[in-house]
């Protein structure tokens, strides 16, 4: 598609149309490394939907369409970009700026830490939000348009020792959370579950919170990690936030007692925006009444034979009551809901 002018012309074409029959704002491009040889060809790309939105603005008379990117927080990959280039015909840009560390790792390390750790040797001294937002700022993108990136998860690792610190020997990803069921990551109102049981510790260098039980150990962001980016977002005099996502935060309000959206709000609070009321839905899943249920059973999904359309969930000793689709049951042979 991106390789000649007459590919990127197709694309263009059907872009425009796509987003005007269903009526969305813009476009997004979520391309996170065009490499240094698709460097132009991506960077053309960029200029000629700018100009495309712009002349069918003019055509149709209706507003221009909005043209961002997301694009990558590691130094090494925002070489690939030619930052004054696109920074020219995208309306912002949004910074990759979490997934810094993870269970691919063999220690323990924050998924976002603004700044970098002691512990932080070679390349590692520049996997944090600050070293990416000023690396993006140093090759020419405009800070008015570069977006800080907030991610509303943590990511998590298995102990391999008793050592349970910043850069602790890990062996792994933690163990899938209840709802999200990706090893390695855990939604906020996931975390909120961990926390009633586990260590929480603020490191100070970094101005992130992590914590830890038994093998297991999160690097997620709070209030008070929001509250230290933004404050460093306002010194970069940068455009704005963006976050990943809407739906890792409690938006139910039912997991963290913090009210729905509890990251978000205090991110918009924390900029001077206003926010709407506050709401509690009616929660889609709710915790079992019989809380006895999950004590000393491994974590997984059990039949609630009392009541077939339903089902449990245990993760860590808590017992969760699902609801199966109207008109299917529970079955325990694929841990599914199903036809009868």
């Amino acid at each position: 598609m991106i390789q000649t002018p007459a590919s990127r012309a197709a694309f263009i074409s059907s872009a425009i149309s796509y987003l005007r029959s269903h009526n969305f704002d813009g476009l997004n491009l979520d391309w996170h490394l065009p490499n240094a040889f698709y460097k132009d060809h991506f960077t053309a790309l960029v200029q000629e939907l700018d100009q495309a939105f712009i002349n069918e603005a003019k055509d149709t008379r209706k507003t221009q369409l909005l043209l961002s990117a997301n694009v990558p927080g590691l130094m090494s990959r925002i070489l690939s970009y030619d930052a004054p280039g696109i920074g020219a015909h995208l309306d912002f840009f949004n910074v990759v700026t979490f997934d810094f560390h993870g269970h691919w790792d063999p220690v323990t390390g924050h998924n976002s830490p603004l700044y970098s750790s002691s512990k932080d040797t070679g390349n590692l001294l520049y996997h944090n939000v600050n070293a990416s937002i000023s690396f993006w700022l140093s090759q020419g993108a405009p800070a008015q348009k570069l977006l800080m990136g907030f991610p509303n998860f943590g990511r998590t690792f298995r102990l391999s020792s008793t050592d349970n610190g910043l850069g602790a020997p890990a062996n792994g990803a933690g163990d899938a959370g209840p709802y999200t069921q990706t090893a390695g990551f855990w939604a906020y109102y996931e975390v909120c579950l961990f926390l009633s049981s586990a260590s929480v510790v603020w490191i100070e260098e970094q101005e992130v919170p992590y914590a830890t039980y038994s093998y297991l150990w999160v690097g997620y962001d709070d209030k008070r990690s929001f509250s230290a980016k933004v404050q460093r977002m306002t010194e970069f005099n940068l455009g704005g936030a963006h976050v990943w996502t809407m739906d890792y935060d409690d938006f139910s309000g039912h997991f963290c007692s913090q009210g729905t959206y509890p990251l978000i709000r205090h991110l918009r609070m924390s900029m001077g925006l206003p926010n709407p009321p506050t709401t509690t839905p009616a929660p889609t899943t709710t915790r079992d009444p019989i809380l006895e249920f999950c004590k000393g059973r491994p974590d997984g999904l059990y039949e609630n034979v009392a009541d077939r359309n339903t089902y449990f969930q245990c993760f860590q000793g808590i017992t969760y009551l699902h609801r199966c689709q109207p008109g299917l049951i529970f079955w325990d042979s694929c841990k599914c809901c199903n036809w009868p």
